[in-house]
């Protein structure tokens, strides 16, 4: 065997992967199994109505939902006092990527769906959500201020607390021509079910329309 040969047989199998990593030759099948986790369906900007809403003294919200075409979600509750949802007191955010994973045991055409959280904050828009937040620290904190976006990743937060990367199990349904929008929970905030637990059904009464 030539010397040369012997040079290329002797490069470690670990060096080759890493070669070939970014040559892009190992990334290509994750990337295909990304794009196939994304539902053109739910790209673009989706909000529920109005409704009647009994927690920690706040009396209505709205929550709007924001998927990207590469995988990305937003989704905001804001809380008002109001049931024209116009007076607002408080405002919860979560950020992160989501994987469409196909037909769930629901059945109805319903789709699983998982979210997976990097991003948690909670702000008080309102004097009044500001006295009530500090009234019982929540999650934890008591120097709540006005219109101040508080980091609340792995926080206790009356109930629910949100781990940096935790995923929530959810299912979905598109149908109206792509207009429509049904999920299986509520604001991950909000909601106090595991989140690891799939819904077994839609909730019918929180319907999202695009916008």
């Amino acid at each position: 065997m030539q010397s040369k040969d012997k040079k290329l047989l002797a490069v470690p199998f670990s060096a080759l992967l890493i070669l070939a990593s970014g040559c892009g030759i190992l990334q290509t099948k994750n990337k295909g199994q990304k794009s196939r986790e994304n539902d053109s369906a739910l790209s673009g900007k989706w909000e529920n109505a109005c409704s009647k809403l009994d927690w920690l003294g706040f009396s209505y919200h709205r929550t709007s939902l924001s998927f990207s075409s590469l995988g990305d979600f937003d989704k905001t509750t804001n809380l008002y006092s109001d049931d024209n949802c116009t007076a607002a007191t408080a405002t919860l955010t979560e950020h992160g990527t989501y994987s469409s994973l196909g037909d769930a045991q629901a059945g109805s055409g319903s789709q699983n769906i998982n979210y997976t959280i990097s991003e948690a904050a909670v702000s008080a828009v309102s004097d009044s959500a500001v006295r009530l937040f500090n009234a019982v620290s929540y999650c934890g904190i008591s120097s709540w201020q006005v219109g101040q976006a508080t980091d609340v990743l792995d926080k206790p937060c009356a109930g629910a607390q949100h781990a940096k990367g935790a995923v929530i199990f959810d299912i979905y349904k598109v149908d109206n021509n792509g207009d429509r929008l049904t999920t299986g929970k509520g604001s991950f905030f909000l909601d106090k079910s595991d989140a690891s637990s799939r819904p077994s059904k839609l909730d019918e009464v929180y319907v999202f329309t695009k916008k």
